[in-house]
């Protein structure tokens, strides 16, 4: 039996062929990224801005302690957030602010900001935290406040970005995806979708 071209007949297998290539193909594509691990975040599905600096102000192991930070910096104007990441030591709470686009732009805000808002003895430094978790994006103003509320009541610490017309909701500023882990799971746990971005 020859080709169509050679005067020969045409089998209903021989059409399928290339799409069923094409297929095959795309599966094993699909598969190897999956065990690849998890999708290396990229600057694109952050926005249009990348800011990765932001300011530490402390690692607590006691809840408690970081909620009277919080309050502390409230009381002088500054809004911080929290994320639990893992130590040698077991989870501790990361109390950072800000997202800055350059280094200097965070010193310069450490300087002028935080620095004189602390308490004395206390040493906040900038750092590269280029990860976040993304958990809502083109959200209207009272959807980002229900899920602001859902996120609060499962001991998360949700930061928003608002544009012009919708609300962006982050949790989390992370040096390297793997400390999203803990995370990821208590979001998983309460069914909340989200996905590893760059900041």
């Amino acid at each position: 039996v020859g080709t169509p071209a050679q005067g020969g007949l045409n089998l209903p297998g021989e059409s399928l062929r290339p799409k069923l290539s094409s297929i095959i193909l795309q599966r094993r594509a699909a598969f190897r990224r999956i065990n690849q691990g998890p999708p290396t975040p990229s600057i694109e599905e952050a926005g249009k801005h990348h800011s990765p600096f932001s300011i530490i102000l402390s690692v607590n192991r006691f809840r408690k302690t970081t909620e009277e930070q919080l309050r502390h910096l409230k009381e002088a104007g500054l809004t911080a957030y929290f994320v639990q990441v893992p130590s040698s030591s077991g989870l501790l709470d990361r109390l950072y602010l800000g997202a800055f686009e350059t280094l200097g732009k965070a010193q310069e805000f450490l300087r002028n900001r935080v620095v004189p808002a602390v308490p004395k003895g206390e040493h906040p430094f900038v750092d590269r935290l280029p990860y976040t978790l993304e958990v809502g994006r083109r959200l209207a103003p009272g959807e980002a406040d229900v899920l602001r509320v859902i996120l609060k009541a499962a001991g998360l610490s949700p930061r928003e970005e608002k544009n012009e017309d919708s609300v962006r909701i982050l949790v989390g500023a992370f040096r390297l995806p793997g400390e999203s882990v803990e995370t990821a799971r208590l979001l998983q746990s309460q069914a909340i979708p989200f996905r590893l971005v760059a900041r």
